[in-house]
């Protein structure tokens, strides 16, 4: 197969309407009766879309990083690393703002599940069994 021929053949499941789906997400979000998509209101669509880009993109820098770090043997600058993280941070304040969410109630849920999933701090035996009903399940933690 070529790259040609591959991108033909993916592209069978693209529908070529993004653009299209996003002009229509910012339409919506200024109307009244907004689909239930859209309750409660995404203060900033804008700001969803580059938050979310800018996370991947930090994300990525940070994991970089780590990866040089391990696989290439070379000095892991921790204060480089630092201002990566907050960068990460930085993002995801934008997608809490856009979508109006608070973020230390973000970070008490999150304590909260780790707190019930690992009662007595994580432990590799009952990840085996969360994992192994998981995939039995078919379903999320």
């Amino acid at each position: 197969m070529t790259g040609k021929e591959y991108v033909e053949l993916a592209m069978r499941t693209n529908d070529g309407n993004a653009t299209g789906r996003i002009e229509k997400a910012i339409e919506l979000l200024h109307r009244p009766d907004k689909p239930k998509c859209f309750k409660p209101v995404v203060e900033d669509l804008g700001g969803v879309l580059n938050g979310c880009l800018g996370l991947a993109g930090e994300a990525g820098e940070t994991l970089d990083m780590i990866k040089k770090w391990i696989f290439h043997e070379k000095d892991l600058d921790r204060e480089h690393l630092k201002k990566e993280l907050g960068d990460v941070m930085w993002y995801m304040a934008m997608i809490c703002y856009s979508f109006g969410f608070d973020l230390d109630e973000i970070l008490q849920m999150n304590i909260d599940k780790l707190k019930a999933r690992y009662p007595e701090g994580f432990d590799t035996e009952r990840e085996l069994i969360i994992e192994r009903r998981e995939i039995f399940n078919g379903g999320d933690r």
